[in-house]
């Protein structure tokens, strides 16, 4: 369902050269998987016979013990259609291979071999795509070997084995150019100190590379210890985010991979082109996937917001000290001492405020030098000015304060609009007035007038066009709407007491325009949607290329206890409408520095026609 495969990393107690118990308890466990969804088992290198058998691995007996163990985990997954990989020793014309194994509904689909064993008890596998007789049955055999499901061509995978995971040359890599969405890595690493946080490390940065799936799974803990320990560590990561992870319990691991979201995040990249001679092994029936699907895993409501503490603020950090560092790189381009901006008293100016502040303080220029500009009209709040007014005076800018009113008046009257009539047409002038206002104040000062619109407004086109949306340089052009209270937090924080008591005030007024006269206007969120939802759409839909469909499945499964169906539908409609009929409105955007992990801009962040049709997102 929308891509996603259920898959398991397990990792039952394995005893070492205990064919019979080991392959009971593997064929329990996929079994046992299998009942609750999993469509995709990873079991650990060499689980059926043990990874520390030594020359054990030469005797007959073990080997002969081991095709019997995969016998049984076959047959007592007969009638499941689960595919599971399975680890066991091999030997093929006088020579002993580390394998691993693909069983479904009963039968052996392929034999993987290791190419670059570390064991010296194991030969390096030189056959890339031949055949083996095993069980009976006459299976492909080989280390290039892809396994792809004959309904769902995104249910596609290949196998690397061990130490050919940390080679120069890792055969998933060569896989996933071919197709390969998900990787199956059964592994037997040792255990040491500091081991797992590199593979954990190691894993995120491969599976982003090769855009894939990806199941890493150790040895169970439980094998001998005689020399080296195993780790029993579990990794199952998603484009270089780990999904799932377990570094001590020993039990099944279940989540969902999203193939979609994989095959997606190739599509832009050139380097994924069949460039090695595979060999597709076909498997699956037509109503595999006809099973009730629940979602084994979760997705922040705030996918631009890190989840833990620690990232948050080194993140925050790092989108204010990159702000300000552009900022600076224009200044030094335009060869001005000063810029302009609008501070309306709002989280957006608010933002571009302290990234000013920061970029004067980096380049030790006089923070007089930041003209601030306020421009009460008919809908500024008594608050929202003495806030202006209070962030001017404690960051020590100059602030300017220019009373509109009249001048949008006089351009009713030019127009012949009626100043009562609450319009689209009223609003946009006092935006546009503001505009104007500002940058006739940077070209008096010879320098540039610097934008405070946010990403997330961008996306739903709230911005008046030739108004608010216009700037000679958008600095929060990258910053969604939801990161922007904790950029505001952090920078007050490591500024002063006063500063984040300022901020408090404006965090604690809900977003308004204020546009229209004071008690006629109406919060933003409530006219076009809650930014929370709006960012979660636009994350998932401009991020991991999901269908309107899937959106709103995934925002059902997430805001469940938050909003209803009809509620996120309903929003949802709103957001598919506004961003394709606003898109004139990004093609012709200011500059703006991509800070943040998108960005909406037609020259290097998303581009598509002003014109396209949002018939397929209706």
């Amino acid at each position: 369902m929308y891509g996603f495969i259920k898959t398991a990393a397990v990792t039952p107690k394995i005893f070492t050269a205990d064919c019979r118990g080991n392959a009971e308890r593997v064929g329990e466990a996929v079994l046992t998987a299998s009942m609750q969804g999993v469509r995709f088992a990873v079991c650990s290198e060499l689980c059926i016979t043990g990874s520390a058998c030594g020359d054990l691995f030469y005797q007959s007996s073990l080997l002969a013990a081991a095709l019997d163990g995969l016998r049984s985990v076959a047959g007592v997954n007969e009638k499941n259609k689960t595919v599971a990989v399975v680890g066991l020793p091999i030997e093929k014309n006088g020579r002993l291979y580390n394998c691993a194994a693909v069983i479904y509904s009963g039968k052996i689909l392929g034999v993987t071999a290791q190419a670059f064993p570390r064991d010296t008890h194991f030969a390096p596998c030189e056959t890339e795509k031949g055949t083996i007789n095993i069980c009976g049955t006459e299976v492909p055999f080989g280390t290039k070997l892809i396994f792809r499901h004959e309904y769902e061509k995104n249910f596609c995978f290949a196998i690397e084995i061990g130490s050919d995971f940390w080679s120069v040359s890792p055969p998933s890599a060569q896989a996933a150019q071919n197709g390969a969405v998900i990787i199956a890595c059964p592994c037997a690493d040792f255990d040491s100190a500091g081991r797992y946080e590199k593979c954990y490390e190691y894993v995120e940065v491969h599976s982003e590379r090769i855009k894939a799936g990806f199941v890493f799974v150790n040895s169970s803990r439980y094998e001998s210890v005689s020399d080296r320990m195993r780790s029993g560590c579990v990794l199952i990561a998603e484009c270089g985010s780990v999904l799932r992870n377990r570094e001590q319990l020993l039990s099944t691991v279940i989540t969902d991979i999203d193939t979609e979201y994989c095959v997606y995040k190739r599509l832009g990249d050139p380097s994924f082109v069949p460039r090695f001679n595979n060999l597709t092994v076909l498997f699956g029936e037509e109503d595999d996937g006809a099973r009730t699907f629940e979602l084994n895993r979760s997705y922040g409501e705030y996918p631009f917001v890190p989840w833990s503490d620690y990232k948050l603020s080194a993140r925050c950090g790092e989108f204010l000290h990159l702000q300000a560092r552009a900022i600076a790189s224009r200044m030094r381009h335009l060869k001005t001492e000063k810029i302009v901006l609008g501070l309306s008293g709002g989280q957006d100016s608010a933002l571009a405020l302290f990234a000013a502040s920061e970029a004067f303080k980096i380049t030790e220029r006089d923070p007089k030098n930041i003209i601030a500009v306020t421009m009460p009209c008919f809908g500024t709040s008594e608050a929202t000015l003495a806030v202006a007014k209070e962030l001017a005076a404690i960051t020590g800018v100059t602030l300017k304060e220019i009373d509109i009113t009249e001048s949008v008046l006089r351009h009713f009257n030019d127009i012949g609009h009626p100043p009562n009539l609450h319009d689209l047409t009223f609003e946009n002038a006092q935006a546009r007035e503001r505009t104007q206002v500002l940058m006739d104040i940077a070209g008096m000062h010879g320098t540039f007038m610097l934008g405070t619109g946010d990403m997330s407004e961008l996306a739903l086109g709230f911005t008046t066009y030739g108004g608010d949306h216009m700037s000679m340089f958008n600095v929060n052009a990258s910053v969604p709407k939801t990161l922007i209270k904790h950029l505001l937090l952090y920078a007050a924080e490591n500024h002063s007491r006063e500063l984040t008591d300022a901020v408090g005030k404006i965090l604690a007024v809900p977003a308004s325009p204020e546009l229209l006269p004071q008690g006629t206007g109406k919060e933003t969120e409530k006219t076009i949607g809650p930014y929370v939802l709006h960012d979660f759409f636009l994350h998932h839909m401009i991020r991991r290329g999901a269908s309107k469909e899937k959106i709103l499945f995934l925002a059902c499964e997430t805001f469940a206890e938050k909003y209803s169906k009809d509620e996120i539908e309903k929003w949802l409609v709103i957001f598919m409408r506004r961003f394709f009929a606003n898109q004139f409105k990004r093609s012709c955007m200011p500059d703006g520095p991509a800070v943040g992990e998108m960005s909406l801009s037609p020259r290097g962040g998303f581009y598509m026609p002003a014109d396209a049709s949002g018939i397929e997102w209706s």
